[in-house]
């Protein structure tokens, strides 16, 4: 397969959102598993999967993320683009407004505890939210 660096990205947006071609690419350090992630200019970035088991995920964020962000707490990525496979890249990808923010670390939590009610409650959200969607 081709590899997931700054310059397939360059071509893919290049190619597809030509009024962004002009933005700097960074990779992004920690850019995960299931995706590759790269900065897009200051307030963009570009998702791509790694691996085939994670494509379909990508055309499921485009309608959910909107979706479900007015039910959550916490701001979640807006879907701003969805791209086609091309420049040797053979699925789906995605560009999504950009979140400023640090990744969670022990040394940030205070209360772990908390932290943890937190989370489960801000992944229950979505949920709740569709089964009342449905119930409709």
């Amino acid at each position: 397969m081709t590899e997931i660096d700054v310059k397939l990205v360059n071509q893919l947006v290049r190619s597809q959102f030509p009024q962004w071609a002009n933005l700097a690419v960074a990779p992004i350090e920690n850019g995960g598993w299931d995706n590759r992630t790269f900065r897009l200019g200051d307030k963009m970035s570009v998702r791509l999967p790694s691996e085939p088991g994670y494509v379909a995920q990508v055309e499921k964020e485009h309608p959910w993320l909107p979706a479900l962000r007015p039910h959550l707490p916490l701001p979640i990525p807006a879907p701003l683009g969805l791209g086609t496979p091309g420049a040797g890249y053979p699925w789906p990808w995605s560009v999504y407004g950009w979140l400023d923010g640090e990744p969670a670390h022990l040394g940030r939590i205070d209360d772990l505890g908390r932290f943890a009610t937190d989370l489960a409650h801000f992944f229950w959200l979505p949920c709740a939210a569709l089964t009342r969607a449905t119930a409709l």
